[in-house]
C-alpha cells in the first residue's frame, strides 16, 4: 500500500463520508486477486450513511472465506 493510499483510507471512516464523492467502492486484495465492486448509494441504502466502512469491509472479508489483514480499501 502506498502513503497516499494509507491517508485516503484513513479519511474516511464512514460511508456518509464518500457519499458524493465516488459513485463506486471498490476493494481488493493485496495478496491475491479477490477484488468487488459495491454501488455506494447501494450501501448506504443497506447499511446508513453513519457505518463504519472498516467494519463492513470485515464483514465482506469474512463472507468471502479471507483474513482480514488481507483485504484493502481503495477508491
Amino acid at each position: 500500500m502506498h502513503e497516499n493510499d494509507h491517508h485516503m483510507a484513513g479519511a474516511y471512516l464512514i460511508f456518509g463520508d464518500i457519499e458524493g464523492k465516488l459513485a463506486v467502492l471498490r476493494v481488493e486484495c493485496t495478496r491475491c486477486s479477490r477484488k468487488g465492486r459495491y454501488s455506494v448509494r447501494r450501501l448506504i441504502a443497506q447499511y446508513g450513511r453513519n457505518a463504519r466502512m472498516m467494519k463492513w469491509n470485515s464483514t465482506v472479508t469474512v463472507r468471502g472465506g479471507m483474513r482480514r489483514s488481507c483485504m484493502t480499501a481503495a477508491t
